[in-house]
Formats: structure tokens, C-alpha cells, sequence
């Protein structure tokens, strides 16, 4: 991938750049260490006045050095020490002004001033946190948090699905001992849950198969959607998805369906129904549970595949 130094007038642009080309680089890659060391290029590249960028992973319940853009770091940080340790232990995003009024700051470079951390996660788990340094103080600001909050979330959605093999395997083998099968209704995501599913060798004993019904009309015409419920709640809503799980149960004979229907973006929301918006129903046994997730607007293909992480999460509970 050709990516250059680009300047931009405002922040805004900035992290909408380097937002993009987060993007790119986690889909031209399934490798965790050639993605992060990518990742924590770009950052040292795009994002002026840092000394260091990169990432700490946990490990044995304590944070291990990952890859990274600048000098040698600690190889091993305690849950609550340091910057990082206490972003982890706190779950919520840290920006230290200067680092030497900081009596919980770990020295690595003697040139940092301020430092801004940003969990990440693989599902509801802490996976690690993103790092970066500057030898400014007060380097960074509202907009760097916010727009390095949604590059850690890109991140997240990928490791995410990355770590939903097991998660399927989990899902086949509690529908195996029921002898249940189970269906998809697919709309925002495009068909990527079944495709989960399959990935798994011996999902042909759980499945037969599934819709991808994108169009308002396919929903309709495919699995019996009521065009008045449509009509009422929006095609994104919970009485949707109900009905598509119902649906998508009962056209494949499966004691499992499943209905997702959101707005993954990056254009389609609205106010009341933003990017981001996903709503799912759970039909097991003629029985239906609903939810409604917002995972914001993190990306298309980041909504996409949070969306997924939450249907396999939510089967595995269902089907306990």
C-alpha cells in the first residue's frame, strides 16, 4: 500500500484520512502483527509531533510490548501502572498534558511530554491499548481522542471478527447437541453471518441455508415481512427483525433464525436512526427475542462486522 504524508488544514480531515486508510490496511491483511505494525506506521506517518506510536497487547494479565514507531519501550506492563496500565484498569481513554507532573507515568523516552492511550477490544474483552507519545506538551486534544477513539474501534471490529472462529465452533456444537438447525435473515450484513458460520467444517449438520434480503421487497417477497410493519417502524426496527427471524426460520424448517437489519453507512442514518443503528431478532422454537445495538459510525465495514461478533455472542447465551 502507497501511503504518503498528506497535510490538512483541520484535524477533521486528518483522522478522516487516516480513518480510510486504517480501513485499507486491515482489509489487506488477516496477519494480527503485519496489521499493527502497518497501523502504528501510519500514525508515526500522518500525525505530526509524536516519538511514539504503537501498541500494548495483554498478555498473562498484564500488557506486553506489541508492535510500534519509535524508540524502545517497557516490555511489560502491570494492570493499573502507568498511563497504560490505568487506562486498562479504568476502561476509558487517557490524555496526560505532561507527563512529568503524571506520578503514575512510566518513562520510556525521556523526550515525551504528553500522552494520549486508547483501550481496544476484541468483543466485550480488553485486548490491549493503542499508545502514542509527543515531545509537546499538551500535544493532544478533544479531537485527537475522539478521532483516535474511532481508529481503536476499527481496530477492535477487526480483531473481533478475527477472533470469531471459536466463537462459531461454540455456536455449531450447542446446536449439534439440540439436533436444532439454524437460518439467517441478512440485510446490512450482507450475508457474512452465514458465511461465519460455514467457515466451520461441520456446520452442514446445522444448517441448510439462509437469506440475504437487502431490498425492502426482497424482505417481503422472501420472508413473509408485512409490509405495514415496514411501513410503521422503518425497515430498521425491531418488529423488522422479528419478523425476518420468524421468516427465515420458517422458510428453512430451522428451530433457530436470526434477523439483522441496521445501517452500516457511511450514508443512510438519521437522526433517529444513525449510522451505526443495528437491530436484530433471535426466533428460537417460534420464541423471539429482539435487541437494538449502536456501535456508531466506526466504518461500514466495521458495523458489518460488530453486528456479526453480536449475533454469535448472543446465540452462544440463547443456546446455553
Amino acid at each position: 500500500m502507497d501511503v504518503e504524508y498528506r497535510a490538512f488544514a483541520q484535524k477533521s480531515e486528518l483522522y478522516h484520512y487516516v480513518l480510510e486508510t486504517e480501513e485499507k490496511i486491515l482489509a489487506e491483511t488477516a496477519d494480527e502483527t503485519a496489521a499493527l505494525a502497518n497501523l502504528s506506521a501510519l500514525l508515526m506517518l500522518e500525525l505530526a509531533d509524536l516519538n511514539w506510536a504503537g501498541f500494548y497487547r495483554m498478555q498473562g494479565g498484564e500488557l506486553v510490548l506489541g508492535p510500534f514507531q519509535g524508540k524502545p519501550a517497557v516490555a511489560r506492563i502491570a494492570v493499573g501502572k502507568g498511563v497504560c496500565g490505568t487506562a486498562v484498569a479504568e476502561r476509558a481513554v487517557q490524555v496526560v498534558e505532561d507527563v512529568h507532573c503524571c506520578e503514575n507515568h512510566i518513562a520510556c523516552d525521556i523526550n515525551s511530554r504528553s500522552e494520549i492511550v486508547v483501550p481496544v477490544y476484541a468483543g466485550e474483552i480488553i485486548w490491549g491499548v493503542l499508545d502514542i507519545d509527543s515531545p509537546l506538551r499538551a500535544r493532544f486534544d478533544a479531537e485527537d481522542a475522539a478521532g483516535l477513539t474511532q481508529f481503536a474501534q476499527r481496530l477492535s471490529a477487526w480483531l473481533t471478527a478475527r477472533s470469531g472462529a471459536d466463537l462459531a465452533e461454540e455456536v455449531v456444537e450447542l446446536l449439534k447437541k439440540r439436533g436444532w438447525h439454524i437460518s439467517f435473515a441478512e440485510s446490512c450484513t450482507g450475508g457474512l453471518a452465514a458465511g461465519r458460520l460455514v467457515n466451520v467444517a461441520s456446520a452442514s449438520s446445522v444448517f441448510d441455508g439462509s437469506f440475504v434480503t437487502y431490498a425492502n421487497e426482497a424482505k417481503v417477497r422472501m420472508l413473509g415481512v408485512d409490509r405495514m410493519v415496514i411501513d410503521a417502524f422503518g425497515v430498521v426496527s425491531e418488529p423488522v427483525a422479528r419478523q425476518m427471524a420468524l421468516g427465515t426460520a420458517a422458510e428453512n424448517s430451522a428451530e433457530v433464525g436470526v434477523g439483522i437489519t441496521g445501517v452500516a453507512g457511511p450514508t443512510g442514518g438519521t437522526e433517529k436512526k444513525p449510522v451505526g443503528m443495528v437491530c436484530f431478532g433471535f426466533a428460537v422454537q417460534g420464541e423471539v427475542k429482539t435487541f437494538t445495538k449502536q456501535f456508531g459510525d466506526i466504518g461500514r465495514n466495521a458495523v458489518r462486522a460488530a453486528s456479526v461478533q453480536f449475533v454469535f455472542e448472543t446465540l452462544r447465551e440463547l443456546l446455553k
